[in-house]
């Protein structure tokens, strides 16, 4: 299953950008109901993000990325790939490293 994920001040433009990936409106949902999409997600789904400024803090974020991956989900995100997390197989040590100097840098 596919999931979009948006600020909670949605725009219409992210909205589009969102439903672009062919994600149903019942499957987007807002940064500040994360665990409502938490509770659905299953091994092999994929997440769409359009930022990681969506969240509210980098700390936020990063805990979120890793519930994903210890899921098993793909986090997909548009303006940033290179953060991207993969199917819960792999986690590079350059993107781990890159969230723990994004939380050091949210924290000082």
């Amino acid at each position: 299953m596919t999931y979009g994920l948006v600020n909670d001040v949605v725009s219409q433009i992210e909205i589009a950008v969102i439903k672009s990936k062919k994600i149903l409106d019942s499957n987007i949902a807002t940064v500040s109901n994360i665990g409502i999409l938490l509770s659905k997600l299953n091994g092999g789904d994929s997440i769409w993000l359009v930022s990681v400024a969506d969240f509210p803090s980098v700390s936020r974020f990063a805990a979120f990325a890793d519930r994903v991956l210890k899921t098993g989900v793909a986090l997909k995100i548009m303006n940033e790939p290179y953060l991207e997390v993969g199917n819960g197989i792999y986690c590079y040590y350059r993107i781990c490293m890159k969230y723990v100097r994004l939380v050091w840098t949210d924290k000082y």
